[in-house]
Formats: C-alpha cells, structure tokens, sequence
C-alpha cells in the first residue's frame, strides 16, 4: 500500500495537531476579543458612572467636613452587581453565542483566522462551546461575588496560571477550559484545506 492510500485509509481526522494554533496567535485572538468586550461595555459605564462619581463626592465631601460617615455599600454592590450581570452578557455572547452561530469563531478568532473544534476533528458542538465558554467567561466572574469570591479567585488565578503554561508547553496548546471541554483551537484555513468535502 502506497503513502497515499495509506493517508487516504487513514481514520478521520489524520494531522490535528500540526492545524493547532500557536499561542501567540491565540493572546492576540483574546485581546482582540476583550478590545470588543470593552468597547461594548463603554455604554454601561456611560449610564452608571455619573450616579458613582456623584455619590463618591458626596461622601468625600462629608469626610473632608469632618463627618463620620461609613460608605454605603448596599448602594456600590447594587451598582457591582448590574456590572457583573453586563458583562456576563457581553462575555456569552462573545465567547458563546458568536462561536454556535459560526462554528466555533469568536471574533477574535475571524480576525486571526482560527477555529475551535472538537478533539475528534469536527466542528465544536454546542454543548462542548458552552462548557468551555462557562469555564472561561462565568467562572472568573463568580470571584467579585462576596461570599465566594476570595477562595474562588485563588483558584481562578492557579488555573489561569497553569492554562497560560499549557498554552506554551502542551503539544496541542490546549488550555484548561480547551481540555475539559475536549476541544481544540485550530487555524482554520488548515483545518478547511486538510477537511475539506468531509464536514
């Protein structure tokens, strides 16, 4: 049997790991996704920060007359609160939404030509996107809830730590929330090319 017969015989898919993408290409694919995180988010802080800035003189003001005032915190929490649940939001539908509607794009990833996909070579299920968006995107914001929010953020940030060195050093540049959710990040011009006819 000849190599490309062989190839051809071969169970699919055959060349996963030489499609995954770096890690550089995949910091420059997240900021560019927290670039339109942010952008988005501007609104909210347009709307909120006056009544902030306001309440925060007030208080200033107060201390600076010589009066005991305690910081109402029932108030910023309110304020931190609608925050989180905005960027909840913005953060599914760029991490999660966005990926089911085009495959696994966010789009950061458009911008950088990448894909994420399963670990079995076809396009990332939405149920696989949802586990790793929720890893990536719902943990790290359980850590501003007070209750939970000191022993969670020591985990978030060791499992931040080690994805960042997996991204490096693991043969297939998975992260973390790729490993748990078995997918994969891939170039996508190479994972269509090598595909293409079969998914």
């Amino acid at each position: 049997m000849n190599q490309e017969n062989y190839q051809e015989n071969l169970p699919y898919p055959t060349n996963l790991e030489s499609m995954t993408a770096k890690a550089g290409a995949r910091i420059a694919a997240s900021i560019v996704d927290m670039i339109v995180r942010f952008i988005v988010t501007i609104p909210l802080g347009i709307i909120i920060a006056p009544a902030i800035i306001e309440y925060m003189n007030e208080y200033m003001d107060q201390v600076m007359s010589g009066n005991l005032v305690t910081l109402d915190f029932a108030f910023l929490a309110k304020y931190q609160l609608l925050i989180m649940l905005y960027t909840l939001v913005v953060s599914l539908v760029i991490q999660y939404l966005i990926p089911v509607l085009t495959k696994g794009r966010t789009i950061g990833k458009m911008a950088l030509g990448l894909r994420i996909i399963s670990d079995e070579g076809e396009y990332a299920s939405p149920s696989k996107l949802f586990i790793r968006s929720t890893i990536y995107v719902v943990a790290p914001l359980l850590q501003y809830v007070p209750i939970i929010g000191d022993w969670l953020s020591t985990i978030i940030t060791i499992v931040w730590v080690v994805s960042f060195i997996f991204l490096f050093t693991d043969q297939k540049h998975q992260t973390v929330h790729d490993k748990y959710s078995r997918c994969l990040v891939v170039y996508d011009n190479l994972y269509q090319a090598q595909n293409q006819g079969r998914i």
